[in-house]
């Protein structure tokens, strides 16, 4: 999935082994099945895309994951949405690395793209999922390594394995398992919060680690499909919750989110939220200041 992770693990010696073997095992099996990177399943569903036989079939996974993308996408009224890719091919994400000079799009090609930017015609039936028009892509990048963990720790349980933590490219998943999690301003590297975390996820999203240059300006790769591209309040959005899933997901539509749609939705939705805005105002919502998992540093 392009990232890394760690994973602690109590067992006997003799069961260790097994037990990352199924973390390994589930990871390459969601790589396999949701990837943009190699074939997949969800690029054999772009490459069917508005054609008549659009509706591809798919695994339980995938249909699990693009059922819940596309709740989200529906709640949060496209803030999140799986569509995406088209946006993120037009500036160079998938072919260049952080740091890269990004691909500059012409108003003609937004505009061209635009279209094809909508979860609603994203079609879900009866384990089948298709891209309504030619050209649609989908992107999971923002809720399929938070179902990966939730479905590692899942195996994990059913195997007996009850204490684990995970760490996958930041975001962490523990289970009867206490890990000390820092919060950092994603461009000055303070410590904008404490968490001591026993059980559930923490997942942050921001723009510091995927990254590409226009005229010398950071262009991230969270994009607000309702705005001009990368136009955002926000510095960083994290969600803690039992699911990691659903830190994943909505970490980044509360991430494009403005300061009226981010406590709507975080009231509506009971989430565990904390976000730095611009000029470095921190805002949390009530859940999370109930919660009391995290301590601000202000």
């Amino acid at each position: 999935m392009g990232t890394f992770i760690a994973v602690d693990v109590e067992c006997a010696h003799e069961d260790c082994e097994r037990a990352f073997q199924i973390v390994d095992t589930t990871l390459a099996e969601i790589d396999a099945k949701m990837s943009n990177y190699h074939a997949s399943e969800i690029t054999r569903i772009a490459e069917h895309a508005g054609s008549a036989d659009y509706r591809q079939p798919m695994s339980n996974e995938t249909q699990t994951v693009l059922e819940f993308a596309k709740q989200v996408a529906e709640k949060s009224n496209g803030l999140f949405d799986p569509t995406i890719e088209p946006l993120l091919s037009a500036y160079g994400f998938y072919r260049r690395t952080p740091g890269d000079s990004a691909l500059e799009p012409s108003a003609t090609e937004l505009a061209r793209l635009k279209p094809l930017i909508n979860f609603r015609n994203l079609h879900l039936k009866n384990q089948s999922a298709g891209l309504a028009i030619a050209g649609m892509r989908l992107d999971l990048g923002a809720i399929a390594k938070g179902y990966a963990l939730d479905l590692a720790a899942a195996r994990l349980a059913l195997s007996g394995f009850h204490s684990f933590a995970f760490d996958f490219g930041g975001q962490h998943l523990v289970k009867n398992f206490y890990r000390s999690i820092q919060i950092k301003h994603p461009e000055t590297g303070r410590v904008v919060a404490l968490c001591e975390l026993q059980n559930g996820s923490i997942s942050v999203s921001a723009q510091d680690q995927r990254y590409l240059l226009q005229h010398d300006k950071k262009i991230g790769h969270i994009i607000n499909p309702h705005t001009t591209p990368h136009a955002t309040q926000t510095v960083l959005s994290a969600v803690i919750d039992r699911s990691a899933m659903r830190a994943d997901a909505w970490s980044t539509a509360l991430f494009n989110a403005d300061a009226a749609e981010y406590l709507h939705l975080a009231r509506n939705e009971g989430l565990a939220g904390l976000r730095i805005e611009a000029e470095d105002r921190i805002v949390i919502t009530k859940r999370f200041e109930q919660e009391q998992i995290c301590g601000i540093k202000f």
